[in-house]
């Protein structure tokens, strides 16, 4: 017995102080809860939020998962728990919590929540990032740190109420959903993205920096984000006459899980656009450019034990088009920030057009999948009197998931509500793994 008991605690000490307990746990490993926040209120007269997350809530709890909702006030709570309560769905699972940010600079928990690691005695910890809204809100002036303090602080005030450690903080500035891992030392990074982020920074500083932070044996640097994906003022898309009149509804400045994602440790998931749909439009075109480029990348690439991945490829969203005049609550968001920047041309140098006179392209993304236990929320976006184009690019989109992850039910969201804000599903969600990482789970 007393052998026995010295064999297990020999096996406990090894997989305690190995390098593989230290890591960055997968999207796709046990989860403890979800955090997102609900929205407060429409950016679209067409679409409600209130409808996107009812679905979500109603997916996510019938797998039995935990909830954490960041709401606004107790009026907004209020009127949360009513769509709940008449929908029929209960609140057991779910935790309330009062946002110390301002509405709407929270939409999207993925990229100011905690970033994960586990540590050597098995436990989660807390990763402490700055925070820079994606970009925007560089600097140290009064404003600016009155609108960034509340979203910096977030992920150590989750990890205090959840009784989880902070066990490193760094000056680098970096979001979640820039960031991909394989849950097994293998980080996903957009060059472009960092670089900018991170003005002085080198690349090999940055590599160095999060392999350190998040013990990482290995990242691979992709080179681009998705061109629609890209600085809100960068410039004007082409709508579907190929007028220079659109805007991007708002981005998240160059995010992997726009286009690129892990499906596990061996497998990477890959938008793709075809030949025809890429002389559609310069925004296809410039894409598909990008895309090719990163699949070069990514085929002769390697895990940390040198096998290359399985790369997986998902159709891109057509995209669609909305007049300024039916966003009005969006324009008053994008004119608010025109104004904060000072922008009065864009960063392409062109003149800048009233907001009000635009058109707006929403983040559309297949990629931008949310994963929980038992369940993957996925974007769908055919509705009646589109094309049967966009309902053929949602069930072949529905089928690589299902491939992917055939133990979990999939279920297709429209998503097209909170795409007006700048980000999808897995923006407005962010995981928090098991708190304790078993000794199975090691072994596996």
């Amino acid at each position: 017995m007393k052998l026995q008991l010295l064999s297990f605690l020999l096996v406990f000490y090894t997989l305690s102080t190995s390098s593989n307990a230290q890591r960055v746990p997968a999207e796709w490993e046990p989860q403890h809860a979800t955090i997102f926040t609900w929205f407060e209120g429409d950016l679209s007269t067409r679409y409600s939020v209130d409808s996107v997350h009812l679905k979500m809530v109603k997916s996510l709890t019938e797998a039995n998962n935990k909830l954490i909702i960041n709401v606004k006030n107790n009026s907004h709570k209020k009127h949360i728990i009513s769509i709940l309560s008449t929908n029929q769905l209960p609140v057991d699972n779910i935790i309330f919590r009062k946002a110390t940010f301002n509405f709407p600079l929270g939409n999207y928990p993925r990229d100011y929540g905690p970033e994960w690691r586990y540590d050597t005695l098995n436990q989660l910890s807390v990763i402490d990032l700055n925070w820079a809204f994606y970009g925007y809100l560089y600097g140290d002036s009064f404003l600016k740190r009155y609108l960034n303090n509340p979203l910096k602080s977030y992920d150590k005030q989750i990890a205090n109420e959840l009784g989880i450690k902070t066990s490193a903080t760094s000056k680098i500035i970096s979001e979640g959903g820039a960031k991909e891992f394989n849950g097994a030392g293998v980080l996903m990074l957009v060059e472009q993205t960092e670089l900018k982020r991170n003005p002085g920074y080198s690349k090999e500083t940055l590599d160095s920096a999060y392999k350190k932070l998040f013990k990482l044996e290995k990242i691979i640097w992709l080179p681009y984000p998705t061109y629609d994906d890209e600085h809100i003022f960068n410039d004007l898309l082409e709508d579907e006459n190929r007028n220079r009149v659109v805007l991007r509804s708002a981005s998240a400045n160059g995010h992997i899980d726009e286009f690129c994602r892990f499906l596990n440790s061996n497998t990477i998931l890959l938008a793709e656009i075809t030949e025809e749909e890429a002389l559609k439009s310069d925004l296809h075109r410039i894409n598909k450019d990008r895309l090719d480029a990163t699949y070069n990348i990514l085929k002769n690439e390697t895990d940390v034990n040198g096998n290359p991945y399985k790369i997986i490829r998902i159709p891109v969203p057509d995209p669609q088009f909305y007049k300024a005049s039916e966003n009005p609550k969006l324009v008053n968001q994008l004119t608010t920030l025109k104004k904060l920047f000072k922008a009065n041309t864009l960063l392409d140098g062109s003149g800048y057009p009233k907001v009000s006179d635009l058109k707006f392209l929403p983040a559309l993304s297949y990629c931008n999948f949310t994963i929980a236990n038992g369940v993957v929320l996925i974007a769908s976006y055919w509705e009646e009197g589109l094309p049967e184009s966009i309902k053929e690019k949602d069930k072949r989109a529905y089928q690589v998931i299902q491939q992917a992850f055939p133990d979990r039910k999939i279920i297709a969201i429209n998503p097209l509500a909170i795409n007006f804000g700048g980000g999808g599903l897995h923006c407005n969600t962010r995981h928090i793994p098991e708190k304790k990482l078993q000794i199975n789970e090691l072994k596996k």
